[in-house]
């Protein structure tokens, strides 16, 4: 009874034939190979608001979060390029960070609100600036030493942050919102050399008169400031005319100002990631079942953290992109098919390319054109 028998292979054997495995003594991959841990604990106490100052009406919260936080890495420290020597190696630290914030909602007279937000933020550093791994060098001739690598002993960045926003309302139809945000960075993760003990590791018998040397390594320094503005607008048409029923615009415009030096004090390396400006704009249509809406969304140049060859973090600019994007679609309201919805979508409708340049815009690096993505949906509410 049952399957008398089925073909098996020796996956071993059949690999061994064409393939010798070896140990890959690369210490660029060896330098790769590392393990992070964090344990985070984490409480908070909210307390609304829900009153009134004078006469206007206040609603809000005030909270306090408590994070505890300890975290650790294992990897690899290889002397001179030499993956052969590597030796384990470990690091960690904890920290607690006390996060306090505050947020109120003022409803004024004719519609207006005011909103305020105050609080102390944090953002973790990226796993391989964290990692423990280090490449380190003992010079024969000159007896110094040097290296580079993680910081398993590095702290998140820290900022206390205001935002403020005015919003003017037509009814339950549209709005108008000017809002200003502000964040004071308490520090900021430069990758900058540092003294450094080179004790605990092995001098390859060159025994060098000082154990002292430069180490170059992600490590928590000054913070600075992040500002801007937005402008928001939110207008159903029919506010105009009742001819232009289910008509409608939604917009945001955002200027961003930073005194931050990502390249250390002084430096001039731009904030990576950022655009001074950035707007996203859509005009819409929706009546009797239908819908349509055609949005653009645009930012400016900005500096760019990509990955670059051997897995390796690089920097490259990119030229600002506005992306053009497009749906219409049927729901039937009533009737057999009454719950089904038809949508069809399309994404960079004209085709904006990726295009990436050295130090100025006749100075192309990268070029690419992904074209334009159509999805067709059907969906159905019981």
């Amino acid at each position: 009874s049952g399957i008398p028998g089925v073909i098996a292979y020796d996956v071993n054997a059949a690999f061994n034939q064409f393939y010798a495995p070896r140990t890959n003594v690369n210490p660029d991959i060896l330098n790769k190979a590392w393990e992070v841990n964090e344990e985070v604990l984490t409480g908070y106490l909210q307390a609304n608001i829900d009153t009134v100052w004078g006469d206007i009406p206040v609603r809000g919260n005030l909270g306090v979060q408590v994070i505890c936080t300890d975290q650790d890495s294992s990897g690899f420290a290889v002397p001179n390029g030499n993956a052969a020597q590597a030796v384990p190696y470990a690091g960690g630290t904890s920290y607690t960070d006390i996060l306090p914030s505050l947020n109120l909602s003022f409803t004024l007279e004719h519609e207006n609100i005011v909103r305020l937000g105050v609080g102390r933020q944090l953002a973790r550093a990226r796993l391989d600036q964290i990692r423990a791994n280090n490449n380190y060098n003992l010079d024969a001739a000159t007896l110094l030493w040097s290296g580079g690598g993680g910081n398993p002993e590095l702290e998140p960045w820290r900022a206390n942050a205001v935002d403020v926003s005015w919003e003017k309302y037509f009814g339950n139809r549209g709005y108008f919102g000017l809002a200003f945000f502000y964040k004071d960075l308490r520090n900021y993760i430069y990758e900058i050399p540092v003294v450094f003990d080179f004790s605990q590791f092995d001098d390859l018998g060159l025994n060098p008169p000082t154990d002292i040397g430069n180490f170059t390594r992600p490590e928590n320094g000054e913070g600075g400031s992040l500002k801007g503005i937005e402008a928001s607008l939110s207008v159903p048409f029919d506010l105009f005319s009742d001819a232009l029923e289910g008509f409608g615009f939604v917009g945001n415009y955002t200027y961003t100002d930073t005194n931050i030096e990502p390249g250390g004090p002084g430096s001039s390396q731009a904030l990576p990631g950022f655009s001074k400006n950035t707007s996203n704009v859509s005009f819409y249509f929706e009546k009797y079942g239908f819908q349509a809406r055609v949005s653009r969304r645009w930012r400016s140049d900005f500096l760019g953290e990509i990955q670059g060859f051997g897995a390796d973090r690089a920097f490259v600019q990119v030229q600002e992109e506005a992306v053009l994007d497009a749906q219409v679609g049927y729901t039937f309201e009533d009737g057999a098919y009454e719950g089904l919805s038809i949508l069809l979508q399309g994404y960079n409708l004209t085709n904006e390319p990726y295009r990436e340049y050295f130090d100025v815009r006749t100075q192309p690096r990268n070029y690419n054109e992904y074209g334009r993505t159509y999805l067709l949906g059907v969906s159905f509410k019981f």
